[in-house]
């Protein structure tokens, strides 16, 4: 992850583009249907930043199997 992300303890959904290199759509979709973990502050969405890295990893082992 970039530098900025290393000490966010909660990401934007921008930020989260940036460090999985997708589009907003994208990040969305796998927040709304493949379990993307969130936490909503009203209309705010931020994903934990250490949540997102274990994520990655088990999506990775999910699609490999």
């Amino acid at each position: 992850m970039e530098e900025y992300a290393r000490s966010a303890l909660l990401l934007t959904v921008k930020d989260v583009m940036r460090e999985l290199n997708l589009g907003r759509s994208k990040v969305e979709a796998l927040m709304k249907h493949e379990g993307l973990p969130v936490i909503r502050f009203g209309r705010a969405v931020r994903v934990p930043a250490d949540e997102l890295k274990q994520w990655v990893r088990e999506y990775r082992y999910k699609q490999s199997a």
